[in-house]
């Protein structure tokens, strides 16, 4: 039964079937919000049918975050907006713990057989998408995809040669979440076994989403792979820098932020992000010891888009207290040996959290990142354990 209930939730990680709420909260200025639209997912089900596959020492971890879950709630600006949000986060903290616990010998074949059918399925659909420059629709409207053509005001375009092309979506919100959860999906699953074919899907998929921010992290992630091979110990020494060095950038960006000259001559997309990133840095100036509560900036700001940048996310919902607690758990993570893939993904989570915010807000985003610090935090997971 084990083996059902995860390969169908692996099969499923990139889908968007749920069932969704509007309370009078989830409206900013009369507007629906999709990001505070409280939701029951398929995928969600099926986390909860593996809880009796957790050992029940493990729940024991969850307690500290309960209490700082409390703390948040009770100075949050709208505390049932916090609340809910804090259900999601155990939700998927849930999930990392069954990835941390479960008996991958035993499980492997399930996993790498419904992660890579998953990828292959949501690639073939983003490529269909792309050569028809239109969604699909049909049944696949169930999976998560919307209706739409390269003409619909909104779409994200790409110019190819003076011709604006349609990027593709998949059954994914943006090309630019489609793409981060096909690189992770992808380490993840080379952490288990060489597969030449997901290096074709890899590189399809980032040119049929012309992802900026992914392709920066590939370009970071390859840079640090030779380093690896190179000077491993380098890079040791590089982790908790780099925890350091992203969070004060981010901080640095948002400071300079609600600096910067509003009637700058930006582009509408980039001065989008700088409006964005102060009002992260103001909303912290309202409550700067345990923020203003998840999701609690859409409340405050009265924005309808969270900062294009996690760190800022963190920062401004949960405070200083918080973002020590995630600073301490990667820093403590990161010093364990990890499998070069899986260590490799979480630098590509970490630096494409500089550039965009789904890590932290679009579902299926949020579930691959639980399973990949799952696998991470186990101990025995060393870079030939699967190899045998």
């Amino acid at each position: 039964m084990e083996r059902i209930i995860l390969f169908s939730l692996l099969l499923l990680l990139p889908t968007q079937l749920a069932y969704h709420f509007w309370p009078q909260s989830s409206y900013v200025y009369g507007l629906r919000v999709d990001y505070l639209s409280p939701a029951i997912y398929l995928t969600d089900l099926l986390i909860f049918l593996l809880l009796p596959y957790i050992k029940k020492r493990l729940c024991l971890f969850l307690f500290p975050v309960l209490l700082f879950a409390l703390l948040n709630c009770i100075f949050a600006q709208t505390p049932a907006v916090a609340l809910w949000k804090w259900v999601i986060v155990f939700k998927l903290l849930v999930l990392g713990l069954y990835f941390y616990s479960c008996d991958l010998k035993k499980l492997k074949k399930t996993v790498v057989s419904a992660l890579s059918l998953s990828l292959i399925t949501v690639f073939i659909i983003g490529l269909a998408q792309f050569v028809l420059q239109k969604t699909i629709g049909g049944p696949l409207y169930y999976l998560g995809e919307r209706n739409f053509t390269s003409l619909t005001p909104g779409i994200s375009l790409m110019t190819v040669f003076g011709k604006s092309l349609m990027r593709a979506y998949s059954t994914f919100s943006h090309p630019n979440s489609f793409a981060g959860f096909v690189v992770v999906s992808f380490l993840i699953l080379m952490s288990f076994k060489k597969q030449p074919f997901l290096y074709l899907i890899l590189i399809l998929s980032l040119l049929i989403t012309f992802s900026l921010n992914a392709l920066v992290g590939i370009l970071f992630v390859v840079f640090l792979f030779f380093v690896m091979k190179n000077n491993s110990k380098l890079v040791h020494k590089m982790k908790a820098v780099l925890v350091v060095f992203f969070i004060s950038l981010s901080f640095a960006f948002g400071i300079f932020s609600t600096m910067f000259p509003k009637n700058n001559v930006l582009p509408k997309h980039y001065q989008e992000r700088v409006v964005l990133a102060a009002s992260a840095i103001k909303a912290f100036s309202v409550k700067p010891v345990f923020g203003v509560g998840l999701n609690n900036f859409f409340n405050v700001t009265k924005n309808n888009q969270p900062p294009h940048n996690v760190y800022l996310i963190i920062f401004s919902e949960t405070g200083i207290v918080g973002t020590l607690i995630v600073f301490l758990l990667f820093s403590k993570l990161l010093k364990r040996k990890i499998n070069q893939y899986l260590l490799l993904a979480i630098f590509f989570m970490m630096i494409t959290g500089l550039f965009d915010h789904y890590w932290l807000t679009l579902q299926q985003n949020q579930l691959v990142l639980s399973v990949l610090l799952g696998l991470a935090a186990r101990k025995e997971y060393s870079n030939n354990l699967y190899e045998k």
